[in-house]
């Protein structure tokens, strides 16, 4: 409740008409016992980074990939992250829309 509050207070202040939402997830990444808080980077010395992140942005049938650690150049931080979801979206959009257009 109290982060909630926290983050409300301020979104209000940035969007004065939102409303509160129905439910939230707080993630803490630091404690979760399969993350420990990581982000991607590149080792130095390893030459194939940026093809596993290639590989990391491929979809899957249906299911797309996001994520700092699928970014092409921004890797390791939230615009990646961001840039990702973008990119996905995008993705999944185009799929949707051809798949509208073609009559079953």
């Amino acid at each position: 409740k109290e982060v909630l509050a926290d983050v409300m207070t301020k979104l209000k202040a940035m969007f004065p008409t939102i409303t509160t939402p129905d439910r939230i997830i707080i993630t803490r990444w630091a404690s979760e016992e399969n993350v420990r808080g990581t982000y991607s980077f590149k080792k130095v010395g390893r030459d194939s980074f940026s093809d596993d992140g290639e590989q990391l942005r491929m979809p899957v049938k249906n299911v797309w990939f996001a994520g700092e650690a699928t970014s092409s150049s921004w890797y390791g931080t939230v615009n990646g992250a961001c840039a990702s979801g973008q990119r996905a979206a995008k993705g999944m959009l185009e799929v949707l829309s051809v798949s509208a257009a073609t009559p079953d």
